[in-house]
């Protein structure tokens, strides 16, 4: 797994400055996270609503050139 992290790690000032351009100009409401409550435990977990992960996956991968990233690792 850190492998995958590490070849990740040259990708990732592009990608934050894309997801925190994004959250600069972007209006959040509460449908657009979902709150998951642990049935023991009752520990609650936060994560992007369906709508809104598609649309910062569909952000990434137009900031990402993945052809050049893999013939980076070539």
């Amino acid at each position: 797994m850190s492998l995958v992290w590490d070849a990740v790690e040259p990708l990732r000032p592009g990608l934050v400055r894309a997801v925190f351009g994004y959250t600069a100009i972007h209006e959040f409401e509460k449908k657009d996270f979902l709150v998951f409550v642990h049935k023991i435990t009752y520990e609650r977990t936060v994560r992007l609503a369906p709508p809104l992960a598609k649309e910062i996956a569909a952000l990434t991968i137009k900031t990402i050139n993945v052809r050049r990233w893999v013939v980076f690792f070539k």
